[in-house]
């Protein structure tokens, strides 16, 4: 059976895993889904431009934020009829994007989602990175509303893969660095999971992490590589 990947399939292929972009169920991806099947059909994004097809290919108008435009304008260039303002990790943040943002807040009305809530994520050269929560948490200590969020740990990528692929918690393997989100998105759904000691969780911690967030692994490698011809049984 061919995995369904929240990461890269290049990633994958460095640790002799092969998987191609039809593999690939992302957190916008699913955001995208369940948007649809809500009858949303404009949003407001702050977060990657790489978000936007996904929105597309569903017949979701996206208006991404801009981080040139100035303050004074913000309510010239109020869009109508937004929706849900869909925020994720993206470079853009600065006063006036969380400005633009925030006006659509305002309004009850207008859903709040987040994509993820990774708090950091790991880069080249061993870089730790802000992840998407910085700016779900700047939009929500300016706007003292709570997000929906849409992926991990939320179990929502289940009901992608029974609606779409027919495949339960039972047919899968959820493997990631995290215990936070990754792990426990597995135990949420009731599947399998495998803890990769090659990211954000150190070996010297998983397991006082796993007991605090309630999100102990079905296995521990150190790499994925590790993982050809696992046998979860």
């Amino acid at each position: 059976m061919s995995p369904f990947l929240f990461v890269l399939p290049s990633k994958l292929s460095r640790g002799g895993i092969a998987a191609d972009g039809n593999n690939v169920i992302s957190a916008p991806y699913i955001t995208a889904q369940r948007l649809k099947a809500r009858g949303i059909t404009t949003v407001f994004v702050l977060g990657s431009p790489k978000m936007i097809p996904h929105f597309a290919a569903e017949g979701i108008t996206a208006h991404l934020a801009d981080p040139d435009l100035p303050i004074e304008e913000l309510k010239n260039a109020a869009i109508q009829g937004v929706q849900a303002v869909v925020c994720g990790n993206t470079q853009l943040i600065n006063y006036t994007t969380l400005a633009q943002t925030l006006q659509y807040l305002l309004d009850p009305e207008v859903a709040f989602i987040a994509t993820n809530r990774d708090s950091i994520y790991p880069a080249a050269g061993g870089l730790l990175l802000p992840g998407a929560n910085t700016v779900v948490s700047a939009l929500e200590g300016c706007s003292g509303r709570t997000p929906e969020v849409m992926g991990k740990p939320e179990p929502f990528i289940f009901d992608v893969l029974a609606a779409q692929h027919g495949l339960t918690p039972d047919d899968c393997l959820m493997v990631g660095d995290r215990l936070q989100t990754d792990i426990l998105l597995a135990v949420r759904a009731g599947a399998a999971s495998c803890l990769v000691l090659s990211g954000v969780t150190g070996a010297d911690e998983w397991e006082t992490l796993a007991e605090k967030e309630s999100a102990p692994p079905t296995a521990v490698v150190e790499s994925i590589a590790d993982l050809i011809g696992w046998d979860r049984n």
